[in-house]
Protein backbone atom coordinates (compact mmCIF):
# COMPACT_ATOMS: atom_id res chain seq x y z
CA UNK A 1 0.00 0.00 0.00
CA UNK A 2 3.26 2.05 1.11
CA UNK A 3 4.76 1.37 -2.12
CA UNK A 4 1.40 2.46 -4.20
CA UNK A 5 1.14 5.37 -2.72
CA UNK A 6 4.86 6.35 -2.97
CA UNK A 7 4.36 5.55 -7.06
CA UNK A 8 1.04 7.86 -7.74
CA UNK A 9 2.82 10.82 -5.28
CA UNK A 10 5.80 10.43 -8.31
CA UNK A 11 3.33 10.67 -10.97
CA UNK A 12 1.57 13.54 -9.49
CA UNK A 13 4.51 15.54 -9.55
CA UNK A 14 6.01 14.29 -12.64
CA UNK A 15 2.67 15.57 -14.23
CA UNK A 16 2.68 19.05 -12.55
CA UNK A 17 6.62 19.44 -13.83
CA UNK A 18 4.81 18.96 -17.51
CA UNK A 19 2.45 21.19 -16.84
CA UNK A 20 4.36 23.93 -15.70
CA UNK A 21 6.90 23.25 -18.53
CA UNK A 22 4.42 23.30 -21.24
CA UNK A 23 2.50 26.66 -19.35
CA UNK A 24 6.00 28.27 -19.80
CA UNK A 25 6.28 27.60 -23.56
CA UNK A 26 2.76 28.28 -24.37
CA UNK A 27 2.16 31.49 -22.42
CA UNK A 28 3.35 33.93 -24.51
CA UNK A 29 1.85 32.58 -27.75
CA UNK A 30 -0.59 34.53 -29.59
CA UNK A 31 -4.70 33.66 -29.76
CA UNK A 32 -5.87 31.60 -32.93
CA UNK A 33 -8.10 34.88 -33.60
CA UNK A 34 -11.89 35.01 -34.79
CA UNK A 35 -12.38 36.51 -38.45
CA UNK A 36 -8.56 37.08 -39.29
CA UNK A 37 -6.13 34.93 -40.92
CA UNK A 38 -4.44 31.95 -38.92
CA UNK A 39 -2.07 29.43 -39.97
CA UNK A 40 -3.37 27.73 -36.96
CA UNK A 41 -1.03 29.68 -35.13
CA UNK A 42 1.85 27.14 -35.73
CA UNK A 43 4.33 29.65 -36.95
CA UNK A 44 4.03 31.90 -33.98
CA UNK A 45 4.01 28.35 -32.19
CA UNK A 46 7.11 27.14 -33.51
CA UNK A 47 9.05 30.34 -32.79
CA UNK A 48 8.47 30.62 -29.63
CA UNK A 49 10.01 27.70 -28.59
CA UNK A 50 13.20 28.74 -29.97
CA UNK A 51 15.27 31.61 -27.61
CA UNK A 52 14.65 34.68 -28.76
CA UNK A 53 17.44 36.45 -28.57
CA UNK A 54 15.33 40.03 -28.77
CA UNK A 55 15.40 40.43 -25.12
CA UNK A 56 19.01 42.56 -25.35
CA UNK A 57 18.27 45.85 -25.98
CA UNK A 58 20.86 45.97 -29.08
CA UNK A 59 19.38 43.30 -30.90
CA UNK A 60 16.53 44.22 -33.50
CA UNK A 61 14.51 42.58 -35.36
CA UNK A 62 14.82 43.26 -39.30
CA UNK A 63 14.73 42.17 -42.62
CA UNK A 64 17.81 41.16 -44.37
CA UNK A 65 17.95 41.22 -48.60
CA UNK A 66 20.03 37.63 -49.25
CA UNK A 67 23.42 39.05 -51.56
CA UNK A 68 24.65 36.22 -53.98
CA UNK A 69 27.01 33.61 -52.40
CA UNK A 70 25.01 34.01 -49.01
CA UNK A 71 23.57 30.61 -47.51
CA UNK A 72 21.46 30.16 -44.55
CA UNK A 73 24.47 28.66 -42.53
CA UNK A 74 26.79 31.73 -43.41
CA UNK A 75 24.11 34.10 -42.36
CA UNK A 76 22.74 31.72 -39.45
CA UNK A 77 26.81 32.03 -38.61
CA UNK A 78 27.34 36.30 -39.23
CA UNK A 79 24.39 36.58 -37.16
CA UNK A 80 24.61 34.35 -33.82
CA UNK A 81 21.38 32.63 -35.01
CA UNK A 82 20.02 28.94 -35.10
CA UNK A 83 19.86 27.85 -38.78
CA UNK A 84 16.53 25.78 -37.44
CA UNK A 85 15.49 29.02 -35.88
CA UNK A 86 16.01 31.13 -38.76
CA UNK A 87 13.96 29.05 -41.34
CA UNK A 88 10.67 28.69 -38.56
CA UNK A 89 10.81 32.65 -38.49
CA UNK A 90 10.65 32.33 -42.26
CA UNK A 91 8.24 29.32 -42.85
CA UNK A 92 11.58 28.00 -45.24
CA UNK A 93 11.01 24.72 -46.37
CA UNK A 94 14.25 24.05 -47.33
CA UNK A 95 17.77 25.74 -46.80
CA UNK A 96 17.80 27.56 -50.19
CA UNK A 97 17.94 30.99 -51.08
CA UNK A 98 18.16 33.25 -53.62
CA UNK A 99 19.42 36.67 -54.15
CA UNK A 100 17.12 39.47 -53.54
CA UNK A 101 15.33 37.35 -50.76
CA UNK A 102 14.10 38.80 -47.75
CA UNK A 103 14.50 37.06 -44.47
CA UNK A 104 13.62 38.64 -41.18
CA UNK A 105 16.43 37.96 -38.42
CA UNK A 106 17.81 39.27 -35.62
CA UNK A 107 20.74 41.59 -35.99
CA UNK A 108 22.95 43.47 -33.38
CA UNK A 109 22.32 47.10 -33.42
CA UNK A 110 24.38 49.27 -35.68
CA UNK A 111 28.13 49.98 -34.08
CA UNK A 112 27.43 53.47 -33.74
CA UNK A 113 24.02 53.03 -31.48
CA UNK A 114 25.85 50.47 -29.42
CA UNK A 115 27.01 50.73 -25.34
CA UNK A 116 30.33 49.29 -26.36
CA UNK A 117 31.03 51.81 -28.97
CA UNK A 118 29.53 55.26 -27.25
CA UNK A 119 32.58 53.96 -24.72
CA UNK A 120 34.54 54.24 -27.07
CA UNK A 121 36.63 57.02 -28.21
CA UNK A 122 33.87 57.86 -30.53
CA UNK A 123 31.46 60.48 -28.99
CA UNK A 124 27.99 60.65 -29.27
CA UNK A 125 27.64 63.74 -30.93
CA UNK A 126 29.53 62.16 -33.98
CA UNK A 127 27.54 58.94 -34.00
CA UNK A 128 24.14 61.28 -34.28
CA UNK A 129 25.80 62.81 -37.17
CA UNK A 130 26.34 59.87 -38.76
CA UNK A 131 22.52 59.15 -38.44
CA UNK A 132 21.82 62.50 -39.64
CA UNK A 133 24.01 61.90 -42.58
CA UNK A 134 22.23 58.34 -43.23
CA UNK A 135 18.93 59.86 -42.57
CA UNK A 136 19.58 62.56 -45.02
CA UNK A 137 20.14 60.23 -47.71
CA UNK A 138 17.84 57.50 -47.07
CA UNK A 139 14.91 60.77 -47.21
CA UNK A 140 16.48 61.58 -50.66
CA UNK A 141 16.37 57.99 -51.72
CA UNK A 142 12.91 57.27 -50.37
CA UNK A 143 11.74 60.55 -52.31
CA UNK A 144 13.20 59.09 -55.54
CA UNK A 145 12.16 55.72 -55.09
CA UNK A 146 8.33 57.62 -55.05
CA UNK A 147 8.22 56.80 -51.27
CA UNK A 148 6.27 58.53 -49.09
CA UNK A 149 5.59 57.19 -45.64
CA UNK A 150 2.42 58.10 -43.61
CA UNK A 151 1.29 57.96 -40.27
CA UNK A 152 0.30 54.38 -39.57
CA UNK A 153 -1.96 55.71 -37.20
CA UNK A 154 -2.61 58.45 -35.12
CA UNK A 155 -1.95 59.72 -31.15
CA UNK A 156 0.38 60.93 -28.47
CA UNK A 157 4.19 60.28 -29.10
CA UNK A 158 5.18 58.73 -26.36
CA UNK A 159 8.60 57.84 -27.06
CA UNK A 160 10.85 58.78 -29.49
CA UNK A 161 13.52 57.53 -31.81
CA UNK A 162 17.10 57.25 -30.31
CA UNK A 163 19.00 57.01 -27.01
CA UNK A 164 16.60 56.68 -23.89
CA UNK A 165 15.99 55.83 -20.27
CA UNK A 166 14.51 52.12 -20.32
CA UNK A 167 10.25 52.16 -19.72
CA UNK A 168 11.02 48.75 -18.35
CA UNK A 169 13.08 50.36 -15.65
CA UNK A 170 16.76 50.00 -15.00
CA UNK A 171 19.86 52.92 -14.99
CA UNK A 172 20.77 51.54 -18.20
CA UNK A 173 19.75 53.39 -21.28
CA UNK A 174 18.93 52.21 -24.81
CA UNK A 175 18.75 52.63 -28.30
CA UNK A 176 15.11 53.01 -29.41
CA UNK A 177 15.24 52.05 -33.32
CA UNK A 178 11.16 53.54 -34.02
CA UNK A 179 8.69 55.98 -32.15
CA UNK A 180 5.91 54.38 -29.96
CA UNK A 181 2.24 56.18 -30.75
CA UNK A 182 -0.13 55.60 -27.88
CA UNK A 183 -3.37 54.55 -28.90
CA UNK A 184 -6.22 52.33 -27.49
CA UNK A 185 -6.16 49.05 -28.02
CA UNK A 186 -8.12 47.67 -31.40
CA UNK A 187 -6.95 50.83 -33.13
CA UNK A 188 -6.40 50.47 -37.17
CA UNK A 189 -2.98 50.23 -37.92
CA UNK A 190 -2.40 51.17 -41.51
CA UNK A 191 0.16 50.35 -43.93
CA UNK A 192 2.66 53.40 -44.33
CA UNK A 193 3.06 53.08 -47.86
CA UNK A 194 2.59 50.13 -50.51
CA UNK A 195 4.41 47.17 -49.91
CA UNK A 196 5.08 42.72 -49.55
CA UNK A 197 4.07 41.39 -45.96
CA UNK A 198 7.66 39.95 -44.72
CA UNK A 199 6.39 38.73 -41.55
CA UNK A 200 3.30 38.69 -39.50
CA UNK A 201 3.81 36.65 -36.08
CA UNK A 202 4.28 36.92 -32.67
CA UNK A 203 8.14 37.59 -31.04
CA UNK A 204 8.41 37.62 -27.51
CA UNK A 205 9.79 41.34 -27.53
CA UNK A 206 7.81 42.86 -29.89
CA UNK A 207 4.48 40.69 -29.41
CA UNK A 208 2.40 40.27 -32.53
CA UNK A 209 4.39 42.60 -35.41
CA UNK A 210 3.71 43.05 -39.04
CA UNK A 211 6.86 43.86 -41.15
CA UNK A 212 6.76 45.60 -44.74
CA UNK A 213 9.14 45.56 -47.63
CA UNK A 214 9.13 48.40 -49.64
CA UNK A 215 10.94 49.44 -52.76
CA UNK A 216 15.19 50.60 -52.66
CA UNK A 217 15.13 48.22 -49.57
CA UNK A 218 13.04 49.92 -47.19
CA UNK A 219 11.33 48.45 -44.78
CA UNK A 220 8.65 49.24 -41.89
CA UNK A 221 7.77 47.34 -39.06
CA UNK A 222 5.07 47.55 -36.40
CA UNK A 223 4.61 45.90 -32.87
CA UNK A 224 2.82 45.17 -29.46
CA UNK A 225 -0.46 44.58 -32.04
CA UNK A 226 -3.32 42.66 -30.62
CA UNK A 227 -4.26 41.24 -33.67
CA UNK A 228 -2.76 40.76 -37.13
CA UNK A 229 -4.72 40.85 -40.36
CA UNK A 230 -2.45 40.13 -43.13
CA UNK A 231 -0.06 37.26 -43.67
CA UNK A 232 3.44 36.44 -45.07
CA UNK A 233 3.41 37.41 -48.64
CA UNK A 234 0.37 39.30 -49.24
CA UNK A 235 0.99 42.94 -51.04
CA UNK A 236 -0.77 45.30 -49.02
CA UNK A 237 -1.33 49.34 -50.26
CA UNK A 238 -0.87 52.57 -48.30
CA UNK A 239 -3.32 52.76 -46.00
CA UNK A 240 -4.12 49.47 -46.02
CA UNK A 241 -5.52 48.46 -42.54
CA UNK A 242 -2.46 45.50 -41.51
CA UNK A 243 -3.41 45.08 -38.05
CA UNK A 244 -5.06 46.58 -34.65
CA UNK A 245 -3.01 47.96 -31.94
CA UNK A 246 -2.50 46.52 -28.52
CA UNK A 247 -0.32 45.54 -25.80
CA UNK A 248 1.29 42.21 -27.05
CA UNK A 249 5.03 41.56 -26.26
CA UNK A 250 7.22 43.44 -24.21
CA UNK A 251 5.45 46.73 -23.37
CA UNK A 252 4.10 48.99 -20.32
CA UNK A 253 1.22 49.92 -22.34
CA UNK A 254 -1.08 50.13 -25.51
CA UNK A 255 0.73 51.54 -27.89
CA UNK A 256 2.04 51.25 -31.47
CA UNK A 257 6.33 50.61 -31.39
CA UNK A 258 6.54 52.06 -35.08
CA UNK A 259 10.55 51.70 -37.03
CA UNK A 260 11.51 53.03 -41.18
CA UNK A 261 14.50 51.20 -42.03
CA UNK A 262 17.05 51.61 -44.96
CA UNK A 263 18.49 47.97 -45.40
CA UNK A 264 19.11 46.65 -41.47
CA UNK A 265 20.05 50.40 -40.85
CA UNK A 266 17.34 52.52 -38.19
CA UNK A 267 16.03 55.77 -39.37
CA UNK A 268 14.05 58.37 -37.40
CA UNK A 269 10.25 57.85 -38.76
CA UNK A 270 9.24 61.64 -37.87
CA UNK A 271 11.55 63.07 -40.19
CA UNK A 272 9.73 60.58 -43.30
CA UNK A 273 6.20 60.56 -42.21
CA UNK A 274 3.67 63.07 -43.96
Amino acid sequence: MVARNSIHQRHVVLVLLVTISLWGNLRGLPLIYAGVWSDGGQSARTSSMFTQPNTSPNLDLVVHTVQRGETLFSLAQRYNMDVQMLQTMNRLKSTRLYPGQKLVLFARQPAEDTEERRESNITVSSARTSRQQLTAIAKKESKEAGLQFIWPLHGEISSRFGYRQSPMGGNRGDFHAGIDIRSPRGTPVRAAEDGEVITASYYRGYGRVVILAHKNDFSTLYAHNWRLLVRPGTRVKKGDIIALSGNSGRSTGPHLHFEIRKGEKPLNPLQFLD
